[in-house]
């Protein structure tokens, strides 16, 4: 699915690969949104919502979750076979953790610069099944960048602030490195392991409906060690 080989420069330099698919791939995903039921809201407010089984990790009932992204995990292990992969299969091994998260976004929706390593995982596939072409006019971009800083003196661990939160980004002041468009045609392969990586997406001002699919690997002999996600990590101060 995934046939060309990856772009190093891209993913290890600037953050992000993108990644040409073919026009079935997209269908296929978007096949199974239709079958979706999605929240009235999330803590991003009402213009980004998820599904119903799709709640963070201090509300999430595990079994549904599990039920809920089955259809989709079938269809993403099908997708790691793919020769894009060789890399991580031969250094690594295969990935046998895949967790999936659904955002729907509608106009005025946005997300701030935030980091999704703490999932343990190594890399985000971020798919973009959506109806709607788009255009750069429209906004709703994904951006990656590089913030002039990680950490502040005393904190254990990057974007840590705990008294807060267990992602925050301690600037605003971040050099963007990659630009995507959500393009049904292509998706985006980030660079999760790399905490000098960060990302975002922008205000979607167009009167339409960006769905992504994201679909992040690993391995579960890292995830069953993550005390920071399997003990909630609202209820884990480290200092």
């Amino acid at each position: 699915m995934l046939s060309n080989s990856p772009n190093f420069n891209n993913l290890y330099l600037k953050g992000a690969d993108i990644v040409d698919v073919d026009s079935s791939f997209s269908a296929m995903l978007f096949a199974q949104l239709l079958s979706e039921k999605f929240c009235t809201e999330s803590s991003y407010g009402t213009a980004i919502t998820n599904p119903v089984w799709d709640r963070e990790y201090n509300e999430r009932e595990e079994p549904v979750y599990v039920e809920g992204k089955k259809p989709y995990v079938e269809f993403f292990k099908e997708v790691i076979k793919s020769p894009y992969f060789d890399y991580w299969r031969h250094v690594y091994g295969e990935f046998d953790e895949i967790h999936v998260n659904i955002n729907k976004v509608t106009s005025g929706g946005e997300m701030p610069w935030h980091f999704d390593g703490y999932d343990g995982t190594f890399l985000q596939i971020l798919c973009y099944p959506n109806m709607d072409d788009f255009n750069p006019d429209d906004g709703g971009h994904l951006l990656v960048g590089r913030p002039d800083t990680l950490y502040r003196e005393g904190d254990p661990m990057p974007h840590w602030v705990p008294e807060k939160s267990l992602d925050d980004i301690l600037t605003s002041n971040v050099e963007v490195t990659q630009r995507f468009v959500p393009n049904r045609n292509q998706v985006v392969v980030l660079n999760n392991n790399d905490p000098s990586f960060v990302h975002r997406v922008t205000k979607l001002s167009a009167d339409k409906t960006r769905y992504t699919i994201i679909a992040t690997l690993g391995f579960s002999s890292l995830w069953k060690t993550n005390t920071l996600k399997s003990g909630f990590y609202k209820d884990i101060q480290l200092l």
